[in-house]
C-alpha cells in the first residue's frame, strides 16, 4: 500500500512537472504583441493596435514604415505558415513535418494549391518520382 501511495505521488509530481515545462514552453513561443520596438529601418513612429480579435491595425506616416510594420505583424501571426511554403517550395516539407509521407511529391502539392488545385493536380501527385530522382 505504501509502495502505490509513493508511485502515485511520482506520477503527479511527473506530470506536475511536465505541464509547467508545456506552459513555460508554449509561453515563450507566443510573439510579443505589446510593448515598444526600435528599429533602424523604421524613421517615423508607427503604432500597431489590435482589436479585441487580435486583428492588427497599423498607423503610421511614411508607407515604408507602413509597409515594415505589415511585414512584421505578418511574421508574427505566420511565421509556421511562411515556414510551411518555403519548405514546400523547396520540396522539404516531408523530411521536416511527416517522414512516413516521404514519399509524396511536396513541390507538385506546392504548385498544386498555388494554381487553384484540381483532379489533373491530383494525378501528379499520384505518379512516382522521375527516373534517377530520389523520393524524399
Amino acid at each position: 500500500m505504501r509502495i502505490l501511495k509513493f508511485a502515485g505521488l511520482a506520477v503527479l509530481v511527473i506530470v506536475v512537472l511536465v505541464s509547467v515545462a508545456v506552459f513555460v514552453y508554449l509561453k515563450t513561443r507566443i510573439p510579443a504583441i505589446s510593448g515598444t520596438l526600435k528599429t533602424k529601418e523604421v524613421t517615423s513612429e508607427v503604432k500597431i493596435i489590435r482589436d479585441a480579435y487580435g486583428v492588427p491595425h497599423i498607423e503610421a506616416v511614411k508607407s515604408a514604415d507602413l509597409y515594415f510594420a505589415l511585414g512584421y505583424v505578418q511574421a508574427q501571426d505566420r511565421l509556421f505558415q511562411m515556414d510551411f511554403y518555403r519548405r514546400a517550395a523547396r520540396d522539404h516539407v516531408a523530411r521536416a513535418h511527416a517522414p512516413q509521407l516521404a514519399a509524396a511529391r511536396a513541390g507538385a502539392l506546392f504548385a498544386a494549391v498555388a494554381a487553384g488545385g484540381g483532379v489533373a493536380e491530383a494525378e501528379v501527385l499520384a505518379r512516382p518520382a522521375p527516373e534517377g530522382e530520389q523520393p524524399l
